[in-house]
């Protein structure tokens, strides 16, 4: 071994994937030699720092191959509900929060799930403006793909007005009435670009609170898979990261309304340390067929990832489909890679159609352990939701995102 002194040395531990070792000297952000402590003893010097693991393990930080950052950011900066399996909790848990919030200002708060909560619904409009009269609030579903809003809310957004027009693709479900129920169903990116605009102060504050978070549960390195991703997301991370408040290694997809954008997202990212991933689909299932054929080819060409975002059998089913019939082109593409993301649902004969087009599937084990109750009220799905080992069979390529 060389005689580089090390900044640092853990030792007396158990370093993963090398049991003939206990220790790990590391010199400016990369691990110059391991073995036992004796060994690196040469790597010490007067400035090195030593940190002894008491026969704790030592192991690679995780990449989290699918991350939303900025909505986590605010998530975890806002008023979560996440533990309120009651209406009556999560009413009192909004009082409190909208007691000390200024009358007027807007209050944003996530984590209910209907399918989690005992009464086995959300809360109801009326019930969302007696715990919130004073104050507009956003209560996102755990999913991140609805919203419930209270009166204040829905009058500020003028989603009553007879001018307002629907988003494409929302749902915005009514009482037995007529009137609007306050849940708005695929109108997330809508909404977050009506409300006040975060100041630049507190989303590094936000982002560098969420960062540290993340390296506390050894998350060193994150892909960012929000389909709006552009020219200002990719100014907004390189602010955050030149500017400390992101400690992380970055990638980041963008949609495909930005493939035309490609090298200049490239040449922007690069600045920071950034990488671009790739590129996003949403609604894989509403897109023409040969439309997405064609585009995902366009993408690869690019040397760009393709990433769709699978929960249901409909979506899953156009992109195996998609992907077939551009195989040709494709499969001569060996840089860049066709991802599925989550993945929720694989019925028994996917598997083999994701194997046959070099598909990875970027799954999320955390969703068992979080939306569990939802999946057992219906045992039959069970064996096909959030598949590891049996794609694993099929030599499909594995990746986790949280």
């Amino acid at each position: 071994m060389g005689s580089e002194k090390a900044d640092l040395v853990l030792h007396d531990g158990i370093i993963f994937g090398h049991p003939e070792s206990d220790s790990v000297a590391i010199s400016d952000g990369r691990i110059i030699a391991h073995g036992r402590y004796h060994e690196l003893k040469s790597h010490i010097g007067p400035r090195t720092h030593m940190v002894p693991l008491g026969g704790r393990m030592l192991a690679p930080g995780f990449i989290d191959c699918h991350q939303h950052f900025l909505e986590g950011a605010a998530v975890a900066a806002g008023l979560s509900l996440i533990r309120c399996h009651t209406i009556g909790d999560l009413l009192a848990d909004l009082r409190v929060a909208a007691a000390k919030t200024p009358p007027g200002n807007w209050l944003r708060a996530f984590g209910c799930d209907e399918a989690l909560m005992r009464e086995r619904r959300n809360p109801t409009r009326d019930e969302l403006d007696k715990a919130v009269p004073k104050n507009p609030l956003r209560l996102r579903h755990q999913t991140l793909h609805a919203s419930c809003l209270n009166s204040r809310a829905i009058a500020a957004l003028g989603l009553e007005s007879d001018q307002f027009v629907p988003p494409e693709g929302a749902q915005m479900q009514r009482d037995a009435i007529g009137r609007l129920s306050g849940l708005f169903v695929g109108m997330e990116e809508w909404l977050t670009a009506r409300l006040p605009r975060v100041t630049a102060a507190e989303m590094e504050s936000r982002a560098r609170f969420y960062s540290h978070e993340l390296a506390a549960n050894g998350i060193t390195a994150f892909t960012d898979a929000t389909v709006r991703n552009g020219s200002e997301e990719v100014t907004a991370f390189s602010r955050l990261i030149m500017g400390g408040s992101i400690k992380q290694r970055v990638s980041l997809m963008f949609g495909p309304q930005y493939l035309k954008d490609i090298r200049m997202l490239r040449k922007a990212a690069a600045a920071s340390g950034m990488q671009i991933a790739g590129v996003k689909f949403m609604d894989v299932a509403r897109w023409e067929p040969e439309s997405l054929t064609q585009t995902v080819i366009e993408a690869l060409e690019q040397d760009a990832d393709c990433a769709f975002h699978v929960t249901e059998i409909e979506e899953l089913d156009a992109v195996v489909r998609a992907c077939r019939r551009g195989l040709p082109q494709i499969a001569q593409r060996a840089i860049s890679q066709l991802r599925i993301e989550h993945g929720g649902l694989i019925p028994p004969d996917y598997p083999e159609q994701i194997a046959a087009i070099g598909a990875w599937v970027v799954t999320n084990p955390g969703f068992i352990y979080y939306r569990g109750a939802k999946y057992a009220a219906e045992p039959g799905l069970v064996p096909y939701l959030y598949r590891g080992q049996s794609l694993s069979e099929f030599r499909i390529r594995l990746a986790g995102g949280t």
